[in-house]
């Protein structure tokens, strides 16, 4: 979409719900991971001392926001940067199914195509919570103005609408961020 729209200058970002509930695990507070996920989501609005503050007056303890500002941060989209995070997640079986799933994804990567920049950025939370795994933004690199699209996958959202079963990857697009 972006190659036909002549915009060259982003990069996409992916991150796993399911890699972040694997770090909240880490952390001794997967009870609040919804909690969680909306001050990480917030990151790039409010910057970390933020993020800890709201954290902080959430009530989550010291230790455990530590283990999450060590945590989420940016990695190589390779089996290399996945490694970086498997180790972080490593004591939890729902962050190493997460791990599992971008390797599937890094599988499908296609490096012939240089032009399409992608990393691994565990600050990526998409704060609704009805993703379920991978999850994406795409940001613009030459002007700061958040992402211009976004989406993820979802196993239970279909079922408000009576359609049980049915899992999903939705994207939207900014269109006038994109304009």
């Amino acid at each position: 979409v972006f190659e036909k729209l002549d915009i060259t200058d982003y990069i996409v970002k992916v991150n796993n719900r399911k890699i972040l509930e694997g770090v909240a695990e880490v952390a001794n507070c997967k009870d609040r991971f919804k909690e969680l996920t909306i001050a990480i989501d917030k990151l790039d609005k409010i910057g970390m001392d933020g993020v800890v503050k709201e954290l902080t007056a959430s009530g989550f303890e010291a230790k455990s926001i530590d283990t999450i500002k060590e945590s989420i941060k940016t990695f190589e989209f390779s089996e290399s940067g996945l490694k970086e995070i498997e180790e972080i997640v490593r004591t939890s079986p729902i962050g190493l199914q997460g791990i599992d799933e971008m390797r599937e994804i890094i599988s499908y990567y296609d490096a012939s195509r240089p032009n399409i920049k992608i990393e691994l950025d565990l600050k990526l939370a998409r704060g609704l919570d009805y993703y379920t795994g991978c999850i994406f933004e795409v940001v613009p690199t030459s002007i700061s103005m958040g992402s211009i699209s976004g989406g993820g996958r979802y196993d239970n959202l279909t079922e408000i609408f009576g359609l049980k079963g049915v899992s999903g990857v939705g994207i939207s697009f900014g269109l006038d961020r994109i304009y």
